[in-house]
């Protein structure tokens, strides 16, 4: 018996390319292509016989592609400088919610992240090799958008939490307006009628999500009959060198120069600033929640610890990644669909950083 293996002859063969099926099965390479993306134009006759033929090479067929359930998908993230992203259980509330959906719909989920991808200007290896059907694409706001474009054009994708300048890929985002609507009218039934709002103006970094809840804010603020002054509304710009506990300072100062008129409730554009008017405050001699009543966005998991516990409104993240896989699933049926936008409602989670208002 010959103990020596040939290294040529034992090496596994070559994957086979799309053109290897389109040769085989007698169609052009786009057909082919066509059919792997799941485009619903190509005859079903033809369709099948490119399905046969990939099977027969050996070829990873998108189980998308033959119709009924969702096949394999891929979560994208495009982690922050210091790969901490994925280290919050906000951003991991929506996976979960992806990853049960997907599930529901019979495919698994494969995880990536792409900050080399962006470095190199290429697409994710998932998408290149042909491992998944579809794209979730958990995006930045510095993503550069040619880049999300070159990944729909190659595969079915949807963005959550996140949208194109031309809204030209499909997404699904929270409701910031209902978000607003039902912080205020939370203090609204407290009493409140003087309320206040405290972003940052991060100039071109500016998240979309926090402008949006700026401009739900004025618009609520007079349909729903609070007293408006533009002081009620603080974006502070950072300065060079400055941290985030600087900007809510700037804040708080501002707010408390309107004396008599300051507000008797802010809400945060998200945790973040609320949680820093609960140290804030108190430092320039206001009391949480007896003198000035405090709500954040998001209900990130230190709502639950801070002192007081934070009222917040909850984005319902795994609400969000469900919608999410049930938009791309409708996408890769019909992926030259006109793209679609979806908003998932919020829900507003009571604590002790809100009391009744007893200020005139």
């Amino acid at each position: 018996m010959n103990m020596f293996m040939n290294p040529i002859a034992n090496k596994p063969p070559l994957k086979p390319r799309m053109r290897d099926i389109a040769r085989q099965a007698g169609v052009s390479l786009g057909t082919v292509s066509r059919v792997m993306n799941g485009n619903t134009e190509v005859a079903p006759d033809l369709a099948e016989r490119v399905i046969s033929t990939a099977r027969q090479l050996g070829y990873s067929v998108p189980r998308a592609s033959e119709g009924g359930e969702l096949g394999t998908i891929g979560y994208v993230v495009d982690m922050d400088p210091h790969g901490t992203l994925m280290d919050e259980p906000f951003q991991q509330h929506f996976l979960c919610g992806v990853e049960q959906a997907a599930r529901e719909c019979g495919g698994p989920v494969v995880f990536a992240s792409c900050g080399p991808d962006l470095l190199s200007g290429v697409l994710p290896s998932i998408v290149e090799r042909k491992l998944v059907g579809g794209i979730i694409l958990k995006a930045r706001i510095t993503t550069p958008e040619p880049w999300i474009h070159a990944l729909q054009a190659a595969i079915p994708t949807v963005l959550l939490m996140h949208r194109t300048t031309d809204h030209a890929v499909p997404s699904v985002t929270c409701d910031n307006y209902e978000a607003m609507y039902r912080a205020l009218m939370h203090l609204k039934a407290l009493g409140h009628t003087r309320i206040g709002f405290l972003s940052e103006d991060e100039r071109e970094r500016t998240t979309p999500h926090h402008i949006e809840r700026r401009d739900a804010f004025l618009q609520l603020q007079g349909t729903l009959g609070f007293a408006q002054n533009p002081g009620y509304i603080q974006t502070p710009v950072r300065g060079r060198g400055e941290e985030l506990e600087d900007v809510i300072v700037q804040g708080v100062r501002a707010f408390l120069a309107l004396g008599r008129e300051r507000p008797t409730a802010i809400i945060g554009a998200a945790d973040v600033y609320a949680l820093g008017l609960l140290t804030a405050l108190p430092s320039h001699g206001i009391s949480v929640p007896g003198e000035m009543s405090v709500i954040g966005v998001m209900n990130t998991a230190q709502c639950e610890f801070s002192n007081p516990p934070l009222t917040s409104v909850s984005l319902l993240e795994e609400e969000l990644g469900r919608a999410a896989v049930e938009l791309l699933q409708k996408r890769m049926a019909l992926p030259r669909s006109t793209p679609e936008h979806v908003t998932v409602g919020t829900r507003l989670v009571e604590r002790m950083s809100c009391i009744k208002n007893n200020i005139k």
